[in-house]
This record gives structure tokens, sequence and C-alpha cells, in this order.
């Protein structure tokens, strides 16, 4: 026979509920005003920030415009084009986010085809992104950017679909 040890109950504590309130729609609303409130802390630093992303794909530009066979010269022009697409409506460029992302999809078109970049198309994109924050075109309203951006990302898509 096996010998029953005593146990107790312990209920857990309800001393974060006390503290926070119970409502979680307030809670929700609270965390964002918060968030919003430290990017807003941040906004000056978005322009420069951006700016250093930019950099960094234009050296990646670069380095594959030198040597367009190289694989891993490649991946990190794609990998900054993606920083840049997620990044660039947080920095407060919506159409920076858009041309990256459609400057990601040409390249992960071609490696999945295995074409070559087009290097002119690939600069037409990083020239817009350029343009766009050089020019602080912050909202996506923009016709002649839109125009560019919409252009761009059709001439990705006919690039790739012609491998």
């Amino acid at each position: 026979m096996t010998e029953h040890k005593p146990h107790q109950i312990i209920p857990p504590s309800n001393m974060l509920r006390a503290k926070i309130g119970t409502d979680p729609a307030l809670l929700h609303k609270q965390a964002v005003e918060r968030a919003n409130q430290a990017l807003d802390g941040l906004k000056s630093e978005f322009i420069q920030w951006i700016g250093e992303d930019l950099d960094k794909l234009k050296k990646a530009r670069d380095v594959v415009r030198e040597d367009p066979s190289c694989a891993q010269s490649l991946e990190n022009l794609r990998t900054h084009s993606h920083d840049l697409k997620g990044l660039g409506t947080t920095y407060g460029f919506p159409l920076v986010s858009r041309l990256a992302g459609s400057l990601c999809k040409l390249i992960e078109g071609i490696e999945a085809r295995s074409g070559a970049l087009p290097m002119d198309l690939a600069e037409k994109h990083i020239d817009a992104m350029i343009a766009v924050v050089s020019q602080e075109i912050k909202t996506d309203d923009d016709t002649a950017s839109v125009a560019v951006a919409e252009t761009l990302e059709l001439m990705a898509a006919q690039h790739i679909a012609s491998l």
C-alpha cells in the first residue's frame, strides 16, 4: 500500500488582476497608446535610420553590380530590400515599403528561376526609394510616385514571367 502524503491546495494569486483591472479592451487600448507614444518619441530618428538602411541597400547594390553572379551578394541585396519593405511604413514612408517589396519579388523571382538580375530595373527601384525619402513623400497618395511604383511592379512581374 502506498502512503499518501498530506497535500495543500494553494490558490493562485490575483494580484496582477487587482493592479491592472479586468477590462481587456481597456488594457489593449492603453498598450496601443503607450506604443504610439514610444514611436512618436522616436520619429525624429526615423529619417536618419531610413537613410542608414538605404545606404546599406546602395552598398549591397554596388557589390552585386561588381559581381552579378555571386549568390551571397544577391542574397545580401534581397535582405536589405526586405528590411526596407518591413520598415519603410514604420519610418513613415509607405512607398518605400512598396518599392522594396517589388524589388524583393524581383530578386526572389529570378532566384527561383535561376535568372540573372536585371541591374537597370533593380537600380530603378533603389533610385525611386531614394527619391521618395529625399523628397519626404510620406503618403501613398502622391500620384506621380504611385505611378512610378506601379510601373516598376509591372516591369518586375513581366521580367519574372519572361524567364
